[in-house]
């Protein structure tokens, strides 16, 4: 299905731009659920699920950090990028602000990080096919290495030939296999549970009791990851959302509305987590929770949608990554690489790029076993040399080009001693240290170096749809007050008060009928104790059928 949409969809691409960035035509809902579906992948599911079984509701107001940094991205970045919305990549932002050396350098540490990234989709798809293996006798003798290389070219396939537009438009199908998925899963893990007040034990347990496991350490804790997660990393996969829109306003609008989404799917995480406790499932230390739920039994066919759903959602991340790095290579690097003075690449050219990028991203994920670390180090090495000076920028901080050429020369210094130091345990931490290091060493370039016209805080060029923005809050306050008095008039109550006989009948009718049939079931020791509030239940419903026909409501009198 992902190939069929690919081709139908690469139809009509011509230049570059339809291809880097669908000539910025697609609708905000689209774009909203291409970034999500981006920002899921397989290390999610690996981590997250697993963390929700063992952690409760620990884990859930961890995953909060994450919408955190995409409400304060829309909030205060992406409406100060007004003067990068023509670009086609992060790198030809940052290169317009500081020149080509600094362009290049964003390019090849955004390429790495989407390959590192590109790399835990097809190991976790590989893991999931092969879980399903022991079910379908023909496979049983192919080696997990084959799926991976048939998984990597599916997904090399269809984003080669389709572009920006493929991506996300399968992004789209991905999400919503994925959302169908999930609550199926939750009915199945709950039907299958024989004691139907099993969830009132189960709110008793240590992950789901918020007293037992929110203590004064895991609340430190909690803080600390909504500071390391406050800074949104702007890493090429996602952040190509927002060159793909066609103004601020609607890149704003897809930041906003994934953060809502951001809420909604670890919820989905929780409930499927309390369902494996409310049914008594037991998960070994060593085992992910993720492989334990596709091993269970369920009705025939379903753990194949749940496999083949898992394995969407793990390809919408990698298409995204994939085709990032296409742009970043044979928009940024190769022409800058070549000294070319062609002004945008040719199709042929980054259809090429991107097949030796998925082919480079296959050869590590066959031979890497530990993807979480190389994931981090990447990280490490993009978030601090790049995303640190393209916030100041936006913020209004701009040094020389110099400074951030230094800049970036010791990020990567000081990053490559500390992965060389710590090597696989690098961790959230360390990044966040990294980026306190990186602010430091920005201004410290900035005031040691001999200092240029118009850098420092110059403010933003063009502050358009910013002050439009402040306007529309400062509207907003001002009405705030005026509006929040009314409610204290007797002038609006009076016009929320019902007029018509027909809302009198209907809901003097249901109370007067729910406590007749509540009463009917009430146990026999309540009777006495209880039955005068049903009766004055039963009277309000008398009152309202019969208050139509007052001389106060026929005379428009008073409430």
């Amino acid at each position: 299905m992902n190939l069929i949409l690919g081709i139908y969809y690469s139809k009509g691409i011509k230049t570059f731009e339809e291809y880097a960035i669908g000539n910025r035509k697609m609708s905000t809902f689209v774009l909203t659920l291409s970034l999500i579906a981006t920002t899921y992948g397989g290390s999610t599911l690996n981590s997250r699920l697993d963390a929700c079984y063992r952690n409760g509701i620990y884990a859930f107001m961890l995953d909060l950090a994450s919408p955190l940094s995409f409400y304060l991205a829309a909030r205060f970045i992406i409406i100060r990028m007004q003067e990068f919305l023509g670009d086609v990549s992060v790198a030809e932002s940052m290169g317009k602000l500081y020149g080509n050396t600094v362009r290049l350098v964003t390019a090849i540490l955004g390429t790495l990080l989407t390959i590192a990234l590109i790399v835990p989709q097809f190991k976790v798809g590989a893991r999931m096919v092969t879980l399903l293996l022991p079910n379908l006798e023909l496979f049983n003798s192919i080696s997990p290495t084959i799926w991976v290389v048939l998984l990597g070219c599916l997904v090399i396939g269809y984003s080669t030939i389709g572009g920006a537009r493929a991506v996300a438009l399968t992004d789209v199908f991905q999400f919503f296999t994925f959302g169908l998925c999930c609550p199926v899963i939750i009915f199945t893990l709950l039907y299958q549970t024989n004691n139907p007040d099993a969830w009132k034990t189960t709110l008793t347990t240590p992950p789901f009791n918020l007293k037992a496991i929110l203590t004064p350490n895991e609340a430190v804790n909690c803080l600390t990851t909504y500071l390391i997660w406050a800074v949104f990393p702007f890493d090429p996969g996602r952040i190509h959302r927002f060159y793909m829109a066609s103004s601020i306003r609607k890149a704003q609008k897809v930041f906003h509305n994934s953060t809502i989404i951001r809420i909604i799917l670890p919820l989905f995480f929780l409930g499927v987590a309390f369902a494996l406790h409310v049914g008594k499932h037991t998960i070994e230390p060593n085992k992910n929770a993720l492989d334990y739920i596709v091993g269970l039994t369920y009705a025939p066919g379903i753990k194949g949608i749940l496999v083949a759903a898992i394995i969407a959602l793990l390809m919408s991340t990698a298409d995204s990554n994939l085709h990032a790095a296409s742009v970043l290579v044979a928009n940024d690097i190769l022409p800058i690489w070549t000294k070319s003075t062609q002004a945008k690449p040719t199709l042929k050219t980054v259809r090429i790029v991107s097949v030796v990028v998925g082919i480079i991203s296959l050869m590590l994920a066959i031979h890497t076993t530990q993807f979480i670390p190389l994931m981090y180090s990447a990280v490490l090495f993009y978030v601090p040399a790049v995303t640190v000076p393209l916030i100041m920028a936006s913020l209004g901080f701009r040094p020389c080009a110099r400074a951030v050429v230094w800049h970036m020369a010791i990020n990567i210094a000081i990053t490559m001693g500390m992965v060389y130091y710590k090597g696989p345990q690098v961790s959230q931490q360390d990044i966040f240290q990294s980026i306190l290091v990186s602010i430091g060493v920005l201004f410290m370039m900035h005031h040691f170096l001999p200092k240029l016209p118009h850098t420092g805080w110059v403010g933003i060029r063009d502050s358009t749809y910013l002050d439009y923005e402040t306007q529309a809050t400062k509207l907003w306050w001002a009405s705030l007050w005026p509006n929040l008095k009314t409610l204290f008039t007797s002038n609006y109550w009076s016009r929320q008060f019902p007029k018509e006989k027909g809302i009198f009948l209907k809901f003097g009718s249901y109370l007067v009928v729910h406590a007749f049939i509540a009463l009917l079931h009430m146990n026999k020791s309540y009777f006495i104790p209880y039955i005068y509030w049903y009766m004055a239940i039963m009277a309000m419903g008398t009152y309202f059928l019969a208050y139509p026909g007052l001389h106060g409501y026929q005379a428009g009198g008073s409430r």
